[in-house]
């Protein structure tokens, strides 16, 4: 997976709790989508959410461009100038998928998957037992 990919598919749904829906999209507008859909209620895009953003860049890279970059005059305003920049930093590991689904879902639903997810190991795991299709 390259540096943009990891971007638009991993950090900016788990910083603002959206998809990316266009790479022409302004991250301020991601980030009020996100709002709208009841994940981040009450935090404003600048500062905090810049702030926000850049410490889920550091989660899955070496580094993020400066706050700077991303308020208002700043280089760093869609989702395709956060693609470009993040080209010079390296990635680090990817996080186990059950973690990301765990920070993307509301807590209750996460729960409610790995409940569902534990219970079909377990079924899975038992001699002779089969599992049946719906």
């Amino acid at each position: 997976m390259n540096n943009t990919e990891r971007v638009f598919l991993h950090t900016l749904p788990r910083w603002c709790g959206v998809t990316v829906m266009s790479i022409a999209e302004v991250l301020s507008d991601m980030w009020i989508r996100g709002e709208n859909g009841g994940r981040h209620s009450g935090v404003q895009f600048d500062p905090d959410g810049i702030g926000l953003l850049r410490t889920e860049l550091k989660k899955d890279f070496d580094g993020a461009p400066s706050a700077g970059a991303f308020g208002s005059g700043g280089s760093i305003q869609t989702v395709d100038d956060l693609g470009d920049a993040m080209a010079s930093f390296n990635q680090k590991p990817e996080q186990d998928a059950a973690k990301v689904l765990s920070m993307l879902l509301p807590k209750h639903e996460a729960r409610t998957l790995a409940a569902k997810s534990t219970v079909a190991a377990a079924q899975l795991s038992k001699p002779g037992s089969k599992r049946k299709g719906k």
